[in-house]
This record gives C-alpha cells, sequence and structure tokens, in this order.
C-alpha cells in the first residue's frame, strides 16, 4: 500500500522542477543550433539573461561552425559576460584569425573580461600589429584589465601617438587601471594635446584611478582651460575620489572660474561631502554672488553638512533674510532650523 507523506510530496515538485529545467536547457540547445539564425540569436538572449555556465560548452561548439558574423559576435560577447576560462583558447584563436574585425575586437575585449594571464601574449600580439584600429583598441584595454605593469611605455606612446581615437581613449583607461604613477607623464602631455573629447575624458579617469598629487596638478591645470563642460565636470567628478588635501585648493577654484552652473554645482556638493574648514570662504563668495539660485541652494545643502563651524550659521541666516530668490531664502531657513534641532 502506497502511503502519502509530505516528503514524498516534496520528492514529486523537486522532480517536477528538475524535468522542467532539463526541458528548457534542452530548449535552448536546440534553438542554438536551429538553421534559423533568428533562432540562434534568441537562444543566446535566453542564455544572457541567465548566466548560465553550464551553456559555454555548447556555445563553443556553435562558434567553431557559425556562419552569421551577427550570432558570432554576440556568442563572443557572451563569452566574455560569462567569465568561464573554457573559453580562453577559442578567443585567442579568434583574435588571431578571424578575418572580421569586429568579431577580433569583442575577442580582444571578452578575454580583457575573463582576464587569464595565459591572454597577454595574444592580446600583445593584437595590441602591437593588428591592422584594424578598434582590434588594437580592445587589446589595449584588456591588457589594462590584465595588470600588465610592464607595458606602461608602450601604452603611453600610444596614448601620445595613435593616429586613431579610439585607440588612444583605450591606451588611457588601461593606463587607469595599471595605477601606476609612471603613466603621469604620458598623461600630463597627452591632455594638452589632444583634440578628442571622449580621449580627454578617458584620461581624466585614469588621473582620478591613479589618484596621486600629480594627478590633481594636472586636473586643477586643465580646469581652466579645457573648452567641453562635460570634460571639466568629469574631472570635478573624479578629484571628489581623490584624498589629498590640494584637491580642496582646485574645487574652490572651480567655484571662482567656472561658467557652468552645473560644473559648480557638483564642486559645492563634493566640498560638502569633504566638510573641510578650508573650503568655507569659497562657499561663502558662492552663497552670496553666485548668479545662479540653483548653484546657492547647493552652497547652503553643502554648508549645512559643515554645521559644525561656527561661520556657518552666520551665513545661513544672513542667506535667509537678504538672498534676492525667495527659494533660496527657504532653504536657508530650513537648514537653519534643522542644525538648530540637531545640536
Amino acid at each position: 500500500m502506497l502511503i502519502n507523506s509530505p516528503w514524498m510530496e516534496g520528492c514529486d515538485v523537486a522532480s517536477d522542477k528538475n524535468h522542467q529545467e532539463s526541458d528548457w536547457h534542452s530548449e535552448i540547445k536546440s534553438s542554438l543550433q536551429s538553421e534559423n539564425p533568428e533562432e540562434r540569436l534568441r537562444a543566446i538572449s535566453m542564455i544572457m539573461a541567465t548566466m548560465d555556465v553550464s551553456f559555454v560548452p555548447d556555445l563553443l561548439d556553435q562558434l567553431k561552425r557559425e556562419t552569421s558574423s551577427q550570432v558570432k559576435l554576440r556568442i563572443v560577447e557572451l563569452l566574455g559576460r560569462l567569465k568561464s576560462k573554457e573559453s580562453v583558447t577559442m578567443l585567442q584563436s579568434l583574435l588571431k584569425k578571424e578575418k572580421n574585425a569586429d568579431i577580433r575586437a569583442k575577442a580582444a575585449w571578452a578575454l580583457g573580461e575573463i582576464r587569464d594571464e595565459n591572454s597577454y601574449g595574444p592580446l600583445l600580439r593584437a595590441f602591437k600589429k593588428d591592422k584594424s584600429p578598434i582590434v588594437r583598441a580592445e587589446s589595449a584595454e584588456a591588457l589594462g584589465k590584465l595588470d600588465a605593469q610592464n607595458l606602461v611605455n608602450d601604452l603611453g606612446n600610444a596614448l601620445l601617438n595613435d593616429p586613431y581615437p579610439l585607440v588612444r581613449e583605450k591606451a588611457a583607461l588601461a593606463l587607469g587601471f595599471l595605477e601606476n604613477p609612471l603613466a603621469i607623464p604620458y598623461l600630463e602631455k597627452a591632455i594638452n594635446q589632444e583634440i578628442s573629447s571622449n580621449v580627454r575624458m578617458a584620461m581624466v579617469e585614469a588621473l582620478g584611478r591613479i589618484g596621486v598629487e600629480s594627478s590633481v596638478d594636472i586636473m586643477f591645470e586643465a580646469l581652466g582651460k579645457d573648452p567641453d563642460a562635460t570634460v571639466r565636470q568629469k574631472m570635478v567628478q573624479q578629484l571628489a575620489f581623490i584624498k589629498d588635501p590640494y584637491v580642496i585648493d582646485a574645487l574652490c577654484k572651480v567655484l571662482e572660474t567656472d561658467p557652468d552652473a552645473t560644473i559648480r554645482s557638483w564642486a559645492i556638493e563634493t566640498l560638502g561631502f569633504r566638510g573641510d574648514p578650508r573650503a568655507i570662504e569659497a562657499l561663502s563668495l558662492s552663497l552670496f554672488f553666485d548668479p545662479n539660485p540653483m548653484v546657492r541652494m547647493k552652497t547652503i545643502r553643502a554648508l549645512g553638512r559643515m554645521r559644525k563651524h561656527e561661520w556657518v550659521r552666520n551665513l545661513l541666516k544672513s542667506a535667509a533674510i537678504r538672498d534676492p530668490d525667495e527659494n533660496v531664502r527657504e532653504l536657508a531657513k530650513r537648514t537653519l532650523e534643522q542644525i538648530n534641532d540637531l545640536d
């Protein structure tokens, strides 16, 4: 006689679940081998949604026989996202032999994501010898992710001399991944001669990652000269993460000189979070003389975070009475009340 029990019911549920998963895996594998490239792309999207590494062998098998460049590109991207070292040999082979430059570039990117030290040689060869700038660019960034410290000079020279902006951009990012102060002279020289805003943005990110005092000096000088507001904003954002005390002086200078209200607001917010009393004088000038009421409101919030300093209350009292904008006056009053309540 069969006896029903909770344990037996649990086994039945687990069995059903395993059966469903098996059916689902079989469906994806079948779609991956379909003659219809749209079906193969659908299977790849389903695997990407789950990030299931158990499909790696199936993806590698399909990659060997794949005829569609679009599908092949998506498989290589997925292998990079899955970060399985089982993929490394196949990706290295694609980087060396694949005729389609987009696929070679994606293979370089994928090897950078997987970060297997055995990829150093193939990536270095592609960085130095591949005729396609997009392949050289992705190989450069991948070498940075592999922490190739011995390539600071090669990457620095690419940053200075490569005729393609994308290669220069990726070389800058790679130098940032290395976080090596030996890259500073290359970045300093390049940022003063680079015409591409995207490349300058990448250099600013690299300087922020390296984060030494000379990084602050370079960005401080460039802040006053760079014509692109987006690049200047990126500099302010990167300065926020550098611990050097000279950052305060650089950010205070932004309040005095930058014509863009958004950038002044970023600088004010950073100064508020840093909480350094040296910033109070610059913030007081911003509070009373900045023509933009939104900037003055940002200044009030920053001062509110610095409430323990004796000047702050007087500055807020004055703004609550004298500011020509009603919203600014109201915010100053509320901030002052909050400070009094906290104390």
